[in-house]
């Protein structure tokens, strides 16, 4: 059975250090702890990942349908006053939170990479992180690799928008920009290549522009793509493009995607 314990201050060391984590925005370090809120990625987060649960956030009162015997016996349930939750409680879901430690983000080795679809992420909007993530998870992608500058996947408007995604994906992390000469690097850029007539080859790094400047001026990629579109509009937000193309890839069938 979960450990139980209550904190009703905002003095509390634990607390202030869960505060701390959430208001670090995108700065996140190694060893914080990731926010999870809402019903439904909290439940998934608990059932799919249960080994990463530390706490389990509540109001007090709070009884889970199951009673407490349901949740893993690592996990200690916190009973917070309800003015603490609601400082935690950064999108007002006015139910439980979990407190969870990411799986580490391993550098990014290219030589290693395995077949399939790589993403990189450059994206300094955490919510589009979280939605890149999704894509990942729901489109097959072999893995996503945060290159620099890139929002924490692990933001809580990351994870949000990731569905919980987040902790399904194989992440890897980048120092530097990659080299296509490594792996094969596709761009995606209005003026590339319709991505309908493309070939993918067995693996490769798609790769989206940042928010704003697009694909990064030293980046030379192996060949830029791009996806049709009307001109009722100049241009598509990175992550649906990037989602785009990895449909693309996915839709080609077994081959693709083993």
């Amino acid at each position: 059975m979960s450990r139980t314990s209550t904190i009703d201050s905002e003095a509390n060391p634990r607390f202030r250090s869960w505060r701390r984590q959430v208001e670090a925005g995108r700065r996140y370090r190694d060893g914080d702890l990731a926010l999870v809120s809402g019903a439904r990625i909290v439940q998934e987060v608990l059932a799919t990942h249960p080994q990463a649960v530390r706490y389990l956030l509540v109001p007090r009162g709070w009884v889970p349908s199951g009673g407490l015997e349901d949740l893993p016996a690592h996990v200690e349930v916190v009973y917070l006053a309800p003015s603490l939750l609601r400082e935690l409680d950064l999108f007002g879901t006015r139910g439980p939170l979990v407190l969870a430690a990411p799986p580490p983000v391993e550098p990014w080795e290219p030589a290693a990479a395995g077949p399939g679809a790589w993403i990189g992420i450059p994206f300094q909007d955490p919510a589009n992180v979280g939605a890149m993530l999704r894509s990942c998870a729901g489109l097959g992608a072999a893995g996503a690799v945060l290159l620099p500058g890139a929002a924490s996947p692990w933001h809580p408007k990351a994870i949000r928008a990731s569905a919980g995604a987040a902790f399904s994906v194989t992440l890897r992390r980048a120092e530097v920009l990659p080299d296509p000469g490594e792996l094969p690097l596709i761009g995606l850029d209005a003026r590339g290549r319709d991505l309908r007539t493309f070939d993918f080859p067995g693996r490769f790094l798609l790769m989206a522009g940042a928010e704003g400047p697009g694909l990064p001026r030293d980046l030379e990629p192996s060949v830029t793509l791009a996806v049709p579109m009307t001109a009722a509009v100049e241009s598509l937000n990175a992550t649906v493009a990037a989602s785009i193309a990895l449909y693309a890839w996915f839709t080609r069938g077994p081959s693709a995607t083993s």
